[in-house]
């Protein structure tokens, strides 16, 4: 399927799913785009176009800032697309139509699944700081479920980091802190993974492959889990902390429309991520079936270390820095910390970074 032709005149649609303030009416900003001077739509067209961009969030007005001027918000949740139509509709029933359509609708937490603290929420997120703050002794339980997951480290994340802060509090000694995940393996990537077990060994944190949290029975402070390994078999541990990673899965507004692959998916070209199907419609993020971790970050950290993993679609390392990424670094961690909210913020969301292949090829003399 080719890249389509862009006309003279196109109105450009990005959808995006989130959560945030209320609704804000914006004005409308139709203004000339220098395309040679705007890297998305260069390798599009050349040349001088009339552009429309309108962009469907209900996140806080400060987001504003961070977009080009000519941007058109439309503060509201994305309800349905019928790419039959060429149309979006949106929680207050407007119907929009567009001429190409860029879906980043993420992936939905399940909030409707029994938690106690949860960094995937900023409703709970709070409940995992207080949790560790009022540990005594007893287990510390981390859960990974058996759904992809948005930022698959951050279920280890918070378990390492909760390890330091009970080391630094005094408290260790009297923690068992355990980490049930669903996968057969603690991470997809062996080279990392071969650190990583290192790592859980070194600081004695307890690693249970293959088991899902099913039940949380809060007032007996007691944690359900499944042994997926062996269908039938079902482990209570009791806790005094747990951090449950919810389960998640395709948006609705994706997987009730033609959009979708078999599993509810995005379905796109991982080369191209355009559409299947719809030459109009691309997709980018959480919400499509691209062979990737839906990730963009470090997998271990441990107050001022990290390891920061990267790789490619088919799972082989491919790393950035000419040194091994695998083994934990202060480096790493001020990657993590201070460079990369810089280049999200004011990079990524501006249309003015890339990622970091062409520093990649610098740092190994063109070799990757």
């Amino acid at each position: 399927m080719g890249f389509p032709q862009l006309p003279q005149e196109v109105e450009a649609l990005l959808g995006l799913l989130g959560y945030g303030a209320g609704v804000e009416e914006p004005g409308e900003v139709l203004c000339q785009v220098n395309t040679k001077e705007f890297g998305a739509l260069d390798n599009l067209h050349r040349g001088s176009i009339n552009v429309k961009w309108t962009v469907i969030s209900p996140c806080s007005p400060e987001f504003d800032n961070h977009l080009f001027c000519f941007v058109h918000f439309q503060r509201h949740l994305v309800q349905e697309i019928n790419p039959e139509t060429n149309t979006v509709r949106t929680d207050d029933g407007t119907e929009i139509s567009y001429e190409y359509l860029i879906v980043a609708l993420g992936l939905p937490e399940g909030f409707e699944h029994p938690k106690i603290g949860s960094n995937y929420s900023v409703q709970t997120v709070e409940k995992t700081w207080k949790a560790l703050q009022d540990f005594k002794e007893g287990n510390a339980v981390f859960t990974f479920p058996n759904t992809p997951v948005k930022c698959a480290g951050a279920p280890q994340k918070i378990m390492y980091l909760s390890d330091a802060y009970l080391r630094k509090m005094g408290k260790r000694a009297k923690a068992n802190v355990i980490y049930n995940t669903s996968l057969p393996v603690i991470f997809g990537v062996k080279k990392y993974a071969d650190s990583l077990w290192e790592i859980v060994k070194k600081r004695d944190l307890q690693i249970n492959l293959r088991h899902n949290l099913i039940e949380v029975r809060a007032d007996k402070q007691e944690a359900v889990f499944e042994n997926l390994g062996k269908p039938g078999e079902t482990k209570v541990i009791e806790y005094e902390m747990l951090h449950v990673t919810l389960p998640m899965g395709p948006s609705s507004v994706i997987k009730g429309s033609p959009l979708a692959d078999e599993i509810g998916w995005l379905d796109l070209n991982k080369e191209t991520l355009q559409h299947t199907k719809y030459p109009s419609v691309f997709g980018i993020g959480d919400c499509t079936n691209l062979p990737t971790s839906k990730t963009g970050a470090a997998v271990t950290a441990h107050y001022n270390t990290v390891i920061l993993a990267e790789f490619d679609y088919n799972g082989q390392p491919l790393e950035t820095f000419p040194f091994n990424q695998a083994k934990e670094r202060q480096l790493m961690y001020h990657m993590k910390a201070d460079v990369m909210p810089h280049l999200y913020w004011h990079g990524l969301l501006r249309g003015l970074w890339g990622g970091p292949g062409p520093y990649r090829k610098i740092m190994h003399l063109g070799m990757k």
